[in-house]
């Protein structure tokens, strides 16, 4: 299977800051430290000898959260999904 992740439509590379994980039948991106500009719709797009399919969430990076739930960044996020079979 090949799997591939887009933010607003364009590629994102596998990096040390944007990291594709593969556990399985699951496929994550893992973003190291995430700030306001990358706020966007993350898609993941999946293909094999019996089709295709994608994924896809917008993240919205909505600023500091409190010491009491530290990040790497110290963002916080929310996401809204929807999928595509």
């Amino acid at each position: 299977m090949d799997v591939g992740w887009l933010r607003n439509g364009h590629d994102i590379p596998d990096s040390e800051e944007f990291r594709y994980v593969a556990k399985g039948n699951i496929h994550q991106l893992e973003i190291a430290e995430i700030f306001p500009e990358d706020s966007g719709k993350y898609t993941c797009e999946a293909l094999n000898d019996h089709g295709e399919a994608d994924s896809s969430a917008v993240i919205n990076v909505l600023g500091k959260l409190s010491s009491a739930h530290p990040t790497p960044s110290g963002n916080a996020f929310q996401m809204n999904n929807e999928h595509k079979f």
